[in-house]
C-alpha cells in the first residue's frame, strides 16, 4: 500500500514538472515605433496613391503573455497587451515675411491580443507569426498651428466621433529569445491587414482618404515563470 502510494506520488511530481516545463507565462514591457499609412485619391481621379500622414514615435506597451509548447520546436503564445500607437508629424512653412508651423499628433490606445506560433530554430530562439486583434479603447487628434498672428489648437476624440473603427486586424511576424534564467526578448512587425477608417473619417480629414492603417514595430522584453 505505502509503496502504491509512493509510486502516485512520484508520478504525480513527474506529471507536474513535465507541465511547468510546457506550459509557461509572465509579463512583459516594452516599446512600439509606430506610424499610420493611408491610400489617397488623387483627387477625385480613378488613381490613388500610397503615403505617410506621419512622422513615426515611440510608444509604450505593456501586458503579459502564456505559451504552450508541447514539443520542443514548437509552441502556441496569446498576449494581451495594452498599446499605444499613432503617429506625430512637424510641418514649417515660410512664404516672405510669412511663418506658419503646424504640428499634428494622433493618440491610439488598442488592447492588443496577439495570438502566435512559435517555431524554435535552435535553442531559445524562435521566429514567431501569427494574427492580432486590436481593440480600440481611445483615440484622439491634437493639431496646433501656429502663424505671424497667434497660435491655436483643436483636440478631435475620433472614437467618440466614430472616424476608426472599433476593431483593427494586424499579421505580427517576428523574432523572439528566451534565456534559460527566465528572460524573454521578443521583436516584431505588425503588418496591417484592413482599414481602420471608418466612412466618417473622411468627414473630419477632408483629404478623401481611402485607406488608412496602423504600421507597428514592438520591442518588450518579458519573465517567463
Amino acid at each position: 500500500m505505502k509503496k502504491s502510494l509512493l509510486l502516485i506520488v512520484f508520478l504525480a511530481a513527474v506529471s507536474f514538472a513535465s507541465a511547468q516545463k510546457t506550459f509557461t507565462f509572465g509579463p512583459k514591457v516594452g516599446f512600439n515605433i509606430s506610424d499610420i499609412g493611408m491610400k489617397v485619391d488623387d483627387e477625385g481621379s480613378e488613381s490613388s496613391s500610397d503615403s505617410d500622414i506621419s512622422g513615426a514615435k515611440p510608444t509604450l506597451v505593456i501586458g503579459a503573455f502564456a505559451e504552450f509548447r508541447p514539443v520542443k520546436v514548437f509552441g502556441l503564445s496569446v498576449d494581451v497587451l495594452y498599446s499605444r500607437q499613432g503617429m506625430k508629424d512637424d510641418i514649417s512653412l515660410s512664404a516672405g515675411s510669412f511663418n506658419m508651423s503646424a504640428k499634428n499628433n494622433i493618440r491610439l490606445h488598442y488592447l492588443n491580443v496577439p495570438v502566435m506560433a512559435n517555431i524554435y530554430i535552435i535553442g531559445g530562439l524562435a521566429f514567431k507569426a501569427g494574427i492580432q486583434p486590436g481593440f480600440l479603447l481611445g483615440a484622439k487628434s491634437i493639431n496646433d498651428v501656429s502663424d505671424d498672428s497667434g497660435s491655436q489648437s483643436t483636440t478631435t476624440d475620433l472614437k467618440k466621433a466614430g472616424a476608426l473603427k472599433n476593431v483593427d486586424v494586424t499579421i505580427p511576424v517576428g523574432l523572439a529569445y528566451s534565456f534559460n534564467f527566465g528572460l524573454v526578448l521578443d521583436a516584431r512587425y505588425n503588418i496591417p491587414f484592413n482599414n481602420i477608417a471608418s466612412s466618417k473619417f473622411n468627414d473630419i480629414s477632408e483629404i478623401g482618404t481611402t485607406k488608412v492603417t496602423n504600421r507597428v514595430f514592438t520591442f518588450t522584453a518579458g519573465w517567463r515563470f
